[in-house]
């Protein structure tokens, strides 16, 4: 079952990641189901999927394996009972819980997450990783709470921030011949997508489409096939004068054939950046005595005006890398 699938079925109601949960903390999200909530369980032993299951149908809640084909629009509980999955579910929710961290167990790690921009709720036990924790919280990514009550004022403020957009549609396509159904282009590694979604201003009533993207990190000519199959898609979905954002890790430095077919059609907000500059690179690959100098990650866009772009080097208290790549940041204006 494919999770653009899932929020349409489900449109109009919040989700919520449950990642990793121990035993019982299962429980500890039944209050939730009385706030339009769609709460995603993804257990940390997947084969413990049917336990749970059966400890939440005590609690009188409905319950939907992934592994089921059809959603019914009054579950309660989304179990995930597959390993594989977790990237496509931070792709789409945006609201994690993360469990490990309510028990004396050190906590989960939260980059992945990080990496895809969700909101990360964790516990006080988070010695594994305390060193990310304390920089997530400074850059407002994650929040610590301890019982119940903090949860559940946490997630209602979360669902409570107004956004000045509107999500009119959203899909994916496989970065392949066959880009309609799950597949490996080329000569690539593994299966590689494009995500994108169209966006209404709701005061201006603009529309942006944005698109987000990974290339290959092996095959070559799937970079290149992958660029023009970009271009082409994007050229189906849009009209001459609309708003098109497209982002990623596109593992093809500046003046590489799959980053000029890009740029043909659409405009890298770095491209002035000079290569002397200290923020020059994008991908560091951890290494910490090393500078980050091959530029691999880009903003592109088309029809805005460009304010202001550059990379952000971060790193934390010990002066380790965030992650092994650079945030890139683009203000636009429409």
């Amino acid at each position: 079952l494919q999770f653009p699938k899932i929020i349409k079925d489900v449109r109009g109601r919040g989700l919520l990641i449950g990642l990793q949960l121990y035993k019982d903390q299962s429980k500890f999200i039944q209050k939730l189901q009385n706030k339009n909530l769609l709460t995603i369980i993804i257990p940390r032993h997947v084969e413990r999927a049917k336990s749970i299951e059966e400890d939440l149908k005590k609690l009188n809640l409905k319950v939907h394996l992934h592994s089921q084909k059809i959603i019914d629009k009054g579950t309660d509980i989304y179990l995930v009972d597959s390993y594989g999955e977790t990237k496509s579910f931070y792709n789409n929710c945006k609201n994690i819980f993360l469990g490990g961290s309510l028990v004396n167990h050190g906590g989960q790690n939260p980059l992945e997450a990080a990496r895809f921009g969700c909101n990360i709720l964790h516990g006080p036990n988070v010695s594994n990783f305390a060193e990310i924790y304390q920089f997530l919280k400074i850059k407002k990514i994650s929040m610590k709470i301890s019982n119940q009550k903090q949860f559940i004022t946490m997630i209602d403020r979360f669902f409570k921030k107004k956004s000045n957009f509107k999500l009119i549609d959203s899909s994916t396509f496989w970065l392949s011949t066959n880009p309609e159904i799950i597949s490996v282009g080329w000569d690539a590694s593994m299966e590689r997508i494009c995500t994108y979604g169209l966006f209404k201003h709701k005061k201006s009533n603009k529309e942006i489409w944005v698109f987000n993207t990974h290339f290959d990190h092996i095959g070559a000519i799937a970079r290149l096939e992958s660029s023009r199959l970009i271009v082409k898609k994007i050229k189906e979905l849009t009209k001459e004068d609309d708003y098109v954002i497209l982002t990623g890790d596109f593992n093809a430095v500046e003046n590489s054939k799959p980053i000029l077919i890009l740029n043909n059609f659409l405009m890298d907000t770095n491209n002035n950046l000079n290569k002397t500059n200290s923020n020059y690179g994008t991908y560091n690959g951890f290494k910490l005595n090393e500078a980050a100098i091959n530029r691999i990650d880009y903003v592109f866009e088309k029809n805005f005006n460009l304010i202001k772009s550059g990379h952000h080097h971060v790193k934390t208290n010990l002066k380790r890398w965030a992650s092994d790549h650079n945030p890139v940041y683009a203000n636009l204006k429409f």
